[in-house]
């Protein structure tokens, strides 16, 4: 055993008190303890080395006021950024949650909207169709069955080429 503080008389003696009986448990750890010799309280941390060593033990200890006192002049300024941290994390919350509430807002108008038009659509004698920026179709009112003998869902997906319309036709579409 050598330590420091230390006694010479102890020095290179068997290993007693808390360390044997955590070293007995575990060759690797830490404990709290108030040590004999000057009755500080102490975080110990300590190893026992592997190999022909294994009889030896390194132990490291400090003092818990010399520990904590970095810590503990520490902690208003990272109370305050818990707090502060934790206010915005509540207020982003909030935003996130009255978008969700207005996209879902948005959500049903966009529903009642189309209801309307498809309703509308769907009644007007006149062939309605509507297309993306590729020319394929993505709706088609039951008018265009009477215009052209097909079935609105035969249009869907399609465009005027791939349902053999004339080359001529299409590019003028």
């Amino acid at each position: 055993l050598a330590r420091a503080p230390h006694r010479d008389e102890e020095l290179g003696q068997r290993v007693v008190g808390p360390l044997a009986a955590s070293l007995a448990r575990a060759t690797v750890g830490a404990f709290d303890t108030t040590t004999r010799l000057d009755r500080v309280p102490r975080l110990i941390a300590y190893r026992r080395l592997d190999g022909e060593a294994s009889s030896l033990v390194v132990a490291c200890g400090i003092a818990n006021d010399q520990l904590y006192a970095r810590w503990w002049a520490m902690l208003p300024w990272a109370a305050a950024f818990l707090l502060l941290s934790g206010g915005a994390v509540l207020t982003a919350a909030r935003r996130l949650a009255r978008s969700f509430d207005e996209l879902e807002r948005q959500q049903q108008a966009l529903e009642r909207s189309e209801t309307k038009f498809r309703t509308l659509a769907d009644h007007l004698p006149d062939v309605v169709v509507r297309l993306d920026e590729e020319g394929r179709h993505h709706y088609a009112n039951a008018a265009v069955e009477q215009a052209t003998g097909l079935p609105p869902e035969a249009y869907l997906g399609r465009t005027y080429a791939e349902m053999g319309m004339p080359a001529d036709n299409v590019r003028a579409w």
